[in-house]
């Protein structure tokens, strides 16, 4: 087991939206949060950045190649949004709108959109699975 994973095998991941990125793996999302932020670069820390944050299976959830995330799209592999962060200077607050422009989406929005996106991922991988084990 590494410094980041929980007995379970899981994983918070925290990935950044900010110029550069950064992203980082913890036992906890604050530490997650807190090492992504820094590992983005401090420009971002003193400008506000959003985090998004994630749980899930550590060998398998990971921060993409461009940002975002990437999982195993099975139902075992699925992860389990945190939630969607503005934190400035040490401040660590659910994002709200208008703290990162009008366009930018809020604390709940992203967790509608990122649950409803991964549940459709691995409804599809169940169907396509369903019907490769029925031929």
């Amino acid at each position: 087991m590494d410094n980041h994973t929980l007995e379970n095998g899981c994983t918070f991941l925290a990935v950044t939206g900010g110029s550069y990125g950064g992203w980082a793996k913890a036992l906890d999302p604050v530490t997650a949060i807190k090492d992504a932020v820094r590992n983005g670069g401090s420009q971002d820390a003193q400008n506000g950045v959003a985090v998004m944050v994630l749980y899930g299976p550590s060998d398998t959830l990971n921060c993409g190649a461009m940002g975002g995330f990437n999982y195993e799209t099975t139902p075992e592999g699925k992860p389990t949004p945190i939630g969607l962060f503005f934190c400035k200077g040490r401040s660590i607050q659910p994002m709200k709108k208008g703290d990162l422009g009008p366009d930018h989406p809020d604390h709940e929005k992203w967790m509608k959109d990122t649950s409803s996106d991964i549940e459709e991922d691995v409804a599809w991988w169940v169907k396509n699975n369903e019907n490769e084990a029925n031929q």
